[in-house]
């Protein structure tokens, strides 16, 4: 089917699914401009003669009929049109741009309750509608829940199994429907082939549950006792009018469940009011901690001892104490009189008391711990660390000296150190949400990210507000190569504060290499609103534009990061890429120049240069560039490919021929040095070779979904007679 124009309009690019009712296949619209992309749906073939088809055409039209109508809700795909083609029936749906509920609701990840209640409450709507039009959707799942990228709605997809209730009406009694939709969302009733409306309710309900546990999708069904209810409320912390509402969607007898889900609305609604309050107020200040001084034990009774010995003995301590008790409470006063410096953000006057503070009792061990913090808060962190170090010597248990030690030892590089007090601090406290977080962001700079993950969860365990953990955590988890779990931390960082510039900012990243560049350009924009001056965004942006073919917009972008950051030798290249496309190669050969000076050891600015002067006619010097990015870079395919192709417009075959296969030899997933290659040999007269370089070029042009590049090997492969 890949490759495949149906209905001479819908060119079939991949395999998006395929199940009982049948295959579904991303496309392209061949007709319309950009050649937008489309969802296809075939149908299972209709088995038996032309009476059947005829019976399964008319039900089919009907049920286009629901999907159009359905398609009027702005969260529900629209039907684009449906036909028949060699006795197979199609549906083409509006394709949406977003990523599904399953890589926001992860195994071991439990979502906060607010979080899950704003899900119900999206899709709650949505089935309102859907419900009132007669129809049941029957495979409500993470995976059929699409958060679009350009507003964050849900959207809910793949009513192609639906049925409208008018239609199952219509049918014999003794019939029941195909058990549709995926088992470990399904209710008894819909199992035994006899689906409700509220059977998308127990679908939904059995979601949240997944969202609030953490538990994965097939481990759900194991909750259930023998009477069928899923016992999970003691595996999280959970509200209990917002479970009572969870219990109620998900009990296994469809009649006392939830008859509708506009009842779920209205007891759900009173609930998610609760949680935007909270939103909306400012959480209590920390609790302030007062230091407790031990009162003096009482003496023991004195035995009476006869002799002048013991009455000596009895004066000379009775002496020490008087000499000793003055310095202890001079000391005091010196402690005193700091606290009030620093009230007063005399930080200067604080030092010097808590230097007079010790010298009268080297024992004061909170005078170590509040000098250790002023010398902390002045970068002294050399100081602070032997600070801290004297007050854990004399309160090994003060784990507040303990965790600050291991900040100032972070600060001044001794990550390993700093590692081993926060453990340290969690042995002795093991809720202590902070400490998992800062022992997180030392193990993210060791490397070890999934130690960080780890810690960044307990982290959210214990505040599940905080957005910083869910960026960091995404951080974390980008590193690691996992971009769908970045892409829902730094989206939930976004939810808990719309305001978080830099959660734009790396979720604009992630969505970038993952080739998202529409998601990514949205993302830098809102961080460039929130932040006009971000220069990372600025030149991050201008990257976007340069892949979306937006090139004056890539110009503006890189001048103006230039503007605030003029040694910024990214955006010098990225600008001399912009120029070139617009074919300004003078202006291009001085901005690649520029990005070589700041930076002479980078082989893409020698390429891309080289690109410019070969625009300007300039070979030899070109291919002098593209020499030394290949000398910097030695497994860069591009450097070879362009280089193949100067050699070629010299007229040395044997060079470019050379070039193009070495660019092959170290990436075959692009089509131009294929295409590049074929035109070398037909110049040698090598035509069967040509043909072999267009028709696998063109097979890569449609493993990636470039139907315009497969169309042009296809010309080309004609043009040459061949099949």
């Amino acid at each position: 089917m890949i490759g495949t124009l149906l209905d001479r309009r819908y060119r079939i690019i991949k395999i998006l699914g395929s199940g009982a009712f049948g295959q579904t296949y991303l496309a392209a619209d061949v007709r319309r401009p950009g050649l937008p992309k489309c969802v296809v749906k075939q149908l299972s073939p209709v088995k038996g003669g032309m009476e059947c088809l005829e019976t399964a055409k008319r039900l089919f039209e009907q049920e286009a009929e629901t999907l159009e109508q359905l398609g009027s809700h702005d969260r529900i795909p629209r039907l684009l049109a449906y036909f028949q083609e060699e006795q197979r029936l199609y549906l083409v749906k509006e394709y949406v741009d977003g990523h599904p509920l399953s890589e926001e609701i992860l195994p071991g990840q439990a979502l906060p309750e607010a979080t899950v209640a704003q899900i119900l409450w999206d899709i709650l709507q949505i089935l309102v509608f859907v419900h009132q039009h007669e129809v049941i959707h029957r495979d409500v799942k993470p995976e059929n829940i699409i958060r679009r990228d350009h507003d964050q709605e849900l959207i809910l997809i793949d009513f192609g199994s639906v049925k409208a209730l008018s239609q199952q009406i219509a049918q014999d009694d003794a019939l029941r429907t195909i058990a549709a939709g995926t088992p470990v969302y399904m209710p008894i009733e819909q199992f035994q082939g006899n689906p409700q409306y509220n059977s998308d309710i127990y679908a939904l309900g059995a979601i949240a549950v997944q969202a609030l546990t953490g538990v994965s999708p097939n481990n759900l069904p194991k909750l259930q006792d023998e009477s069928g209810t899923l016992i999970w409320r003691k595996r999280t912390q959970v509200s209990d009018d917002l479970a009572a509402v969870i219990d109620k969607m998900v009990v296994y007898s469809c009649s006392k469940r939830y008859q509708s889900a506009q009842d779920v609305l209205d007891d759900l609604a009173p609930i998610l009011e609760r949680y935007q309050d909270n939103t909306d107020t400012d959480s209590p200040p920390d609790e302030e901690t007062t230091d407790i001084v031990a009162s003096p034990s009482p003496s023991r009774p004195w035995i009476a001892w006869a002799g002048g010995l013991m009455l000596l003995l009895l004066t000379l301590g009775l002496a020490v104490w008087l000499w000793q008790r003055p310095r202890e409470s001079r000391a005091q006063d010196f402690y005193d009189r700091a606290l009030n410096n620093v009230e007063q953000g005399q930080p200067d006057a604080a030092l010097q008391a808590l230097d007079q503070a010790i010298r009268h009792n080297p024992n004061h061990s909170q005078a170590y711990y509040q000098r250790a913090n002023l010398r902390f808060d002045r970068a002294d962190h050399d100081g602070a660390i032997a600070d801290y170090s004297k007050t854990l010597d004399l309160e090994p248990n003060n784990t507040d000296a303990l965790y600050n030690r291991g900040l100032a030892r972070a600060k001044a590089g001794d990550l390993e150190a700093a590692l081993t007090d926060f453990s340290q601090v969690l042995q002795e406290s093991p809720n202590d949400g902070q400490a998992y977080y800062q022992r997180a962001l030392i193990s993210y700079q060791l490397g070890d990210y999934h130690s960080s993950i780890e810690d960044y969860t307990q982290a959210i365990l214990q505040d599940p507000n905080s957005p910083n953990a869910y960026l960091n955590r995404g951080l974390a988890h980008a590193a690691a190569g996992d971009s769908t779990a970045a892409i829902s931390d730094y989206t939930q960082a976004i939810r808990l504060d719309p305001e978080y510039v830099n959660a734009y900012y790396s979720r604009g990243r992630t969505r970038f290499n993952m080739g998202e560049y529409s998601g990514a350009e949205q993302d830098y924009s809102q961080a460039l609103s929130l932040d006009p001056d971000h220069t990372k965004a600025l030149v991050n942006r201008c990257s976007v534009y340069l892949n979306l073919a937006n090139y004056e917009a890539a110009v503006e972008d890189c001048t103006k990061a230039l503007e605030l950051a003029g040694d910024d030798w990214v955006a010098y290249n990225n600008r001399c890429v912009a120029y070139y496309n617009l074919q300004q190669y003078t202006e291009a050969i001085a901005d690649c120049s520029q990005t070589i000076a700041l930076n002479p050891n980078h082989a893409k600015a020698y390429s891309n240069r080289g690109m410019a002067k070969g625009a300007l006619g300039d070979l030899e010097g070109a291919i002098e560039d593209y020499s030394r990015a290949i000398e910097l870079e030695p497994d860069n395919p591009v450097a070879f490919s362009n280089r193949g192709t100067v050699y070629m417009e010299l007229g040395n075959y044997r060079q470019a021929m050379q070039d193009h296969t070495q660019a092959l030899r170290l990436n075959d997933e692009s089509p131009t040095p294929y295409f590049n290659r074929a035109i070398v040999r037909e110049q040698l007269q090598d035509i069967s070779g040509a043909i072999a370089d267009y028709e696998r070029g063109g097979q890569v042009c449609l493993d990636v979904g470039r139907v315009d590049c497969y169309r042009r090997a296809r010309e080309e492969i004609e043009r040459l007679g061949g099949g």
